[in-house]
């Protein structure tokens, strides 16, 4: 028997072979992923774009620094015209020309080259704290704070240091100056174990001191202004530094505004620490740091023995915050 094959319409015939089960389909095809000379490429021109945009600020801030001395400069140079003009008032336009002019000179020169934004001294400053206290917590320290001189008051020649002194007892002695000189003060009585610390405001401070143009003041008084217009005026880390002075009961008050370091109720946060080290420089006695943040508003509180001085034996702790 006989087999005819099917007739079959041409155009019925598909035009392309039929798609392998192998081959990917369109519809599943992925987009090829970037090569690694592509991924070079980009990170540069990210990283080169980071640059532009750093650059630029930095010569926003610097021409903002230019235009007041400028301004400066217009300012002196009118009123030395005018000093030339009016004859009557010739002796204070001069002045006011020749103060203007000197500080367009001061501010153009002066000029910093590099700008550190406030948040990223805030986040170096908040993963130290974050890591000293946990060393407290780790070594069961107590919530003292007390900023010691290690050094005479008498040898000018010499600066004299400070520490941070955490003890482990919440009835301490103040240990020896030999003592502090480590990190962990572990001597034969035990009311002295602790921590001794650099303090943040000691580098702080030796910048205030360069820049004073006398002597650190030993009036509590005098030298709470001292250090109040550093914090605010020379650092710039505070807004304003509010300050409540008692000198009967060796007390001082501090509540920030506008602060660059965020509360300070954070250890050895460097306003409180800069406050702490002058007064305990300055009066040449051991200043002991209590923190109150319990209203939202954080308040520090700062002691000083008004009759022993820093070269007693001991001190032990006995004053609680009013």
């Amino acid at each position: 028997m006989s087999s005819e094959t099917p007739a079959t319409d041409p155009e019925a015939q598909p035009n392309e072979p039929p798609a392998s089960a192998d081959e990917p389909s369109a519809d599943d095809a992925s987009p090829e992923e970037p090569d690694r000379e592509t991924l070079l490429a980009e990170l540069e021109r990210q990283r080169a774009e980071a640059d532009r945009l750093r650059e630029s600020y930095v010569r926003a801030r610097r021409s903002q620094y230019r235009r007041t001395a400028l301004g400066f400069a217009v300012l002196g140079a009118l009123a030395t015209a005018g000093g030339v003009l009016f004859p009557e008032t010739r002796t204070v336009l001069l002045a006011l020309g020749g103060t203007g002019l000197f500080a367009a000179l001061l501010t153009w020169f002066v000029t910093p080259e590099r700008f550190v934004s406030a948040d990223v001294g805030d986040a170096v400053y908040e993963a130290l704290a974050r890591n000293q206290e946990r060393l407290c917590l780790v070594l069961g320290l107590s919530e003292e704070r007390v900023y010691v001189p290690t050094g005479s008051i008498d040898e000018r020649s010499e600066s004299i240091g400070v520490r941070l002194y955490v003890p482990q007892r919440e009835k301490w002695t103040l240990p020896g100056a030999d003592a502090l000189e480590s990190l962990f003060v572990v001597t034969g009585d035990a009311a002295t174990r602790g921590v001794s610390l650099e303090p943040t405001g000691e580098t702080l401070f030796r910048e205030f001191e360069a820049a004073l143009g006398g002597p650190l003041a030993s009036d509590p008084p005098e030298l709470v202004g001292q250090v109040r217009e550093a914090v605010v005026e020379q650092f710039e880390i505070a807004g304003a530094l509010r300050t409540d002075l008692d000198l009967e009961g060796g007390r001082l008050t501090l509540d920030v505004t506008d602060g660059a370091y965020g509360s300070i109720a954070r250890f050895d946060h460097p306003v409180v620490s800069t406050v702490a080290v002058a007064l305990a420089r300055g009066l040449n006695r051991p200043v002991t740091v209590e923190l109150d943040d319990a209203d939202g508003e954080a308040v520090a509180t700062l002691r000083w023995d008004v009759e022993r001085s820093a070269d007693s034996d001991g001190t032990e702790n006995g004053d609680e915050t009013e």
